[in-house]
């Protein structure tokens, strides 16, 4: 009986180690395929330009701020009543955390407009991982830029990024991009 078992756990371990080595693996960056789409420059400068727009409102609001301060200053300088100062106190602080929750609001808007820009190419991208993966029968793909893995055999893998750069139309990769310096 305990023969017939180690035969059949055996058997079982023999046919899906031959079904795994027979399957088609692979791997890729998908911020380097990101970063050679052709659709990432657009979004690039229509974040930069975004951020541009909310700056300068915000520089708008300093300057403002700063002539109330120096305004303030002068007249305390020459005396004012409690009432005033306090009402110059008030409208100063006013202004101050009106800036700070603009600030606060341009950045979040600014994250906003990224991720509904990059939204449509993420979206690209993905298809095109999963038509070109199930078109070359891959059972896995591998994402190099997640590190999801922490080792891959290279010489039994096969890149697929330069499939995926074809089905782009994407002629040649580029070098690879922080995602912090699109921001």
């Amino acid at each position: 009986m305990k023969t017939l078992l180690k035969l059949t756990l055996v058997a079982i371990l023999f046919v899906s180690t031959s079904s795994v080595s027979a399957q088609k693996m692979g791997y890729l960056n998908t911020q380097e395929l990101l970063y050679s789409m052709p659709e990432i420059d657009s979004v690039q400068i229509k974040v930069e330009k975004f951020s541009t727009e909310l700056r300068e409102m915000l520089e708008i609001m300093q300057v403002e701020f700063n002539n109330k301060v120096a305004d303030y200053q002068k007249q305390t300088a020459t005396g004012m009543s409690d009432a005033v100062r306090e009402l110059k106190e008030t409208e100063l602080q006013e202004l101050r955390s009106r800036s700070v929750a603009f600030e606060t609001s341009a950045k979040t808007d600014i994250d906003k407009e990224y991720s509904t820009l990059m939204q449509p190419i993420l979206k690209k991208l993905q298809d095109a991982i999963e038509k070109v993966s199930k078109d070359n029968k891959f059972v896995t793909v591998f994402d190099q830029a997640t590190g999801a893995v922490a080792y891959v055999d290279k010489s039994v893998l096969v890149d697929v990024a330069p499939l995926i750069r074809t089905y782009l139309g994407i002629k040649e990769p580029v070098k690879q991009i922080s995602p912090a310096a699109t921001k």
